[in-house]
């Protein structure tokens, strides 16, 4: 097996109003991010808006539904080009569960 890792979070914020500092947080880590949402995208805007006010390149990626290999593969195609430097996934476990397949899959070189 192939020697991998991956990243854990250093550092959990909660509280009302901490929302404000997450575009910051994700831009620490660099400017080329994945944001993948529900089925609205517009519930992921605010953070956008955010990403992009303090120059990140934001590519969005819908996640309407449990994700399933076609689409995961799709994605993995269509975003892998692009190197992005963090993925985050905004919204209930079928986005977050599409972040954290993507986070896995497209630092690898091998197919999905």
């Amino acid at each position: 097996m192939t020697p991998y890792g991956f990243m854990i979070p250093g550092q959990i914020v909660f509280g009302r109003g901490t929302a404000t500092q997450a575009a910051g947080l994700v831009l620490a880590r660099g400017a080329r991010v994945v944001l993948v949402h529900g089925a609205s995208a517009a519930r992921a805007e605010w953070l956008r808006a955010d990403l992009e006010g303090q120059g990140g390149q934001v590519t969005m990626v819908a996640c309407p539904a449990e994700p399933d290999v076609q689409g995961l593969e799709a994605a993995v195609a269509r975003l892998r080009p692009m190197r992005p430097d963090v993925i985050v996934a905004l919204g209930g476990g079928s986005a977050i569960d599409m972040g954290k397949a993507l986070a896995a899959l497209l630092p690898s070189t091998g197919g999905p």
